[in-house]
């Protein structure tokens, strides 16, 4: 693999808050989009609440894989 420093990697705790945080924000629109979606019976909503779900799932598969080996990290990306 070549060093082109094109892949990103939290280093830092602070990093790491950040991650969490951006998780826990991602989570929250889902929850509250589905919830506007479904009264307002709106498939947009439910559209974009779904989207919010798969960058929340990507920030737990990488909080997931934040202590491990690089050969986990390569399996998990």
């Amino acid at each position: 693999m070549s060093d082109c420093g094109c892949h990103a990697e939290a280093k830092t705790d602070a990093e790491l808050r950040i991650l969490c945080l951006a998780l826990g924000l991602n989570a929250t629109i889902f929850a509250v989009g589905t919830i506007a979606g479904v009264i307002a019976q709106s498939m947009g909503l439910i559209a974009d609440s779904l989207d919010m779900l798969v960058d929340a799932c990507a920030y737990g598969i990488a909080l997931a894989v934040w202590a491990r080996s690089a050969s986990f990290k390569a399996s998990a990306a």
